[in-house]
C-alpha cells in the first residue's frame, strides 16, 4: 500500500513523527502530584509514574500507626500517578482511537514512531 501513496506522504510522516516527539519531549518534563487527603502527604511522579519526590509532614508522627501510614504514602503515589496519567492521555488524545483507554494505551508513541520511522525510510529509499 505505501507504494500507492505519493511521494508528499513521506513529508506527512516526516511531520507526524516530528509532533510524535515533541509530544514526547513535553512528557518528559511533566510532574504530577497528590496530597493525602489530610494533607500530610504530597507525593510527585514523572510522566513515567516514577516516584521522584515525597514529602511528609511532620505531624505524620503524632500517629504511631505506621501500617496506616503506609497505606496513605501508597495511595497518594497511587493518584499521583493516575493524574500523571490522565495528563499524558489528554496531550495525547487527538491522535487515538475514539475509544482509546487510557490504562491501556501507548502514551509514549514508541510503536508508532517506530512505524513511522520505518515509513519514512522505505520513501527515502525509493
Amino acid at each position: 500500500m505505501d507504494a500507492l501513496l505519493p511521494s508528499s506522504a513521506n513529508s506527512g510522516y516526516v511531520r507526524l513523527a516530528e509532533e510524535f516527539r515533541r509530544i514526547r519531549e513535553v512528557r518528559a518534563r511533566s510532574r504530577a502530584t497528590a496530597w493525602s487527603d489530610d494533607g500530610l502527604v504530597e507525593a510527585t511522579v514523572d510522566a513515567g509514574g516514577r516516584l521522584i519526590g515525597l514529602r511528609l509532614d511532620p505531624r505524620v508522627h503524632r500517629d504511631p500507626d505506621s501500617a496506616a501510614l503506609a497505606r496513605t504514602v501508597l495511595q497518594t503515589v497511587q493518584a499521583a500517578n493516575r493524574e500523571a496519567t490522565r495528563a499524558a492521555f489528554e496531550v495525547v488524545s487527538r491522535f487515538l482511537p475514539a475509544d482509546a483507554d487510557p490504562d491501556t494505551a501507548d502514551l509514549r508513541f514508541d510503536l508508532a514512531l517506530a512505524e513511522l520511522d520505518r515509513r519514512i525510510r522505505q520513501g527515502e529509499q525509493r
